[in-house]
């Protein structure tokens, strides 16, 4: 290599040096870890309450609010006799596979005790106490 050829590629270097902007290290992703697949959620600002017995649970449960669907129901099979299948879905306008699944839930979410008899006539009946 001679000298003219050893200046050039030193002056080659140097403004590929001074150009030339190289990552020194990995780039940083911008969005943050991913979550695995079916792992809980977090819930922030969340309160620790203290357990409270099931006797008191039902006894601080709200009442249905006048004039909803649900109050409507209650009050139907509340009555003496109760309320058939075909009386609830007409009144609320539901789906028989509507009336049963609201049904199935009172117990819960109302505090009630629910029973469901099937008359000789096969009509089901539904009465709350």
């Amino acid at each position: 290599m001679t000298n003219s050829e050893a200046s050039t590629t030193a002056q080659a270097a140097a403004v590929a040096a001074q150009g030339a902007h190289v990552a020194s290290q990995k780039a940083t992703l911008k969005k943050g870890a991913t979550k695995k697949k079916g792992a809980p959620h977090a819930k922030t600002g969340a309160k620790k309450t203290k357990p409270v017995a099931k006797s008191a649970k039902r006894a601080s449960k709200p009442a249905a609010r006048e004039g909803t669907a649900k109050a409507m129901v209650i009050a139907m099979t509340s009555r003496q006799g109760g309320a058939t299948l075909e009386e609830i879905a007409a009144e609320t306008g539901w789906q028989k596979h509507t009336v049963r699944g609201f049904m199935s839930t009172v117990p819960k979410k109302a505090g009630l005790t629910v029973t469901s008899t099937r008359r000789e006539d096969g009509t089901r009946v539904y009465k709350v106490k």
